[in-house]
């Protein structure tokens, strides 16, 4: 595989791996279902979700009163081949849990987790999925 084919399916996957986050703390679940892999699984401490539908599924249950930010950093996606790739990605997780205030930002005691993103893409469906999402958590909020 040439440079330049390399780097474009590095370009692909950093995009799949960021819009997946985005959507997530924006609550568009249809999008996040889309960047998974049919048969991919996302390893979580709520339970596993297992394909579009089971991250749809996972996602029904969540707090409608949920303000998360994920931000992502130190990516890294290395192509194993033409259809297969691996990423990490740090994150830094901030929450608010309570209504939206209409008169500024919501509160914010600090950083509710710190931890690394591991995750397998594939091509499929004309665009690179993932195949399975695993974050392990490296600094907790204390409680």
């Amino acid at each position: 595989m040439d440079e330049a084919r390399r780097r474009a399916i590095e370009w692909d996957c950093t995009g799949t791996l960021t819009r997946f986050i985005n959507a997530l703390d924006e609550g568009d679940y249809e999008t996040m279902a889309g960047l998974m892999a049919e048969n991919g699984v996302w390893l979580r401490p709520g339970g596993d979700a297992i394909g579009p539908a089971g991250l749809l599924e996972a996602m029904r249950d969540r707090p409608r009163d949920l303000i998360v930010r994920h931000v992502i950093s130190n990516v890294l996606v290395e192509v194993i081949d033409e259809d297969n790739a691996t990423g990490i990605a740090y994150l830094t997780v901030y929450r608010h849990r309570g209504p939206a205030t209409q008169d500024g930002p919501a509160r914010l005691s600090g950083v509710h987790m710190v931890g690394v993103s591991h995750n397998r893409l594939v091509r499929e469906s004309g665009g690179w999925r993932i195949s399975e999402k695993r974050t392990s958590r490296t600094f907790d909020a204390e409680a």
